[in-house]
């Protein structure tokens, strides 16, 4: 079976960098526990890809496993899914702006620049948003 362009951005370069920043994975998701908090990092593939054709979105979001609990009344999971967090973004050059970016991969090219341009804004723009959360 082939792997999916997803699935290679998942295994380098972005693991790479995200281990480094202390996030650990689970498929397509981070998390990295600070305190009361866990940031993630979620990776999002289209429901339209095909073989040749492939899109993907960079998820972030500010789990509060306390939060989780006293809303649901059970217990946060192992692995916080960007989904179940109380603050939450696209990764985009611009954070506030909540642009709706997505990258396409036809090619090894677009694989390989798109892998560049994740992991910079990861660096340049994520981890700065997940800092300005020290706590609740």
């Amino acid at each position: 079976m082939a792997v999916s362009a997803v699935d290679q951005l998942v295994r380098t370069p972005l693991d790479g960098m995200l281990r480094v920043a202390g996030f650990r994975r689970d498929g397509r998701v981070w998390n990295r526990s600070r305190q009361h908090l866990v940031d993630v990092v979620d990776l999002q593939a289209s429901k339209w890809n095909t073989a040749g054709d492939q899109s993907l979105a960079v998820n972030l979001g500010v789990f509060a496993p306390s939060v989780y609990g006293v809303c649901w009344q059970k217990e946060p999971p192992p692995v916080a899914r960007e989904e179940y967090c109380l603050v939450r973004r696209r990764l985009s050059h611009d954070l506030e702006t909540q642009v709706d970016h997505w990258w396409t991969i036809r090619g090894a090219g677009d694989l390989e620049a798109a892998g560049a341009e994740i992991v910079s804004l990861l660096l340049s723009t994520a981890i700065p948003f997940f800092d300005r959360f020290g706590s609740l």
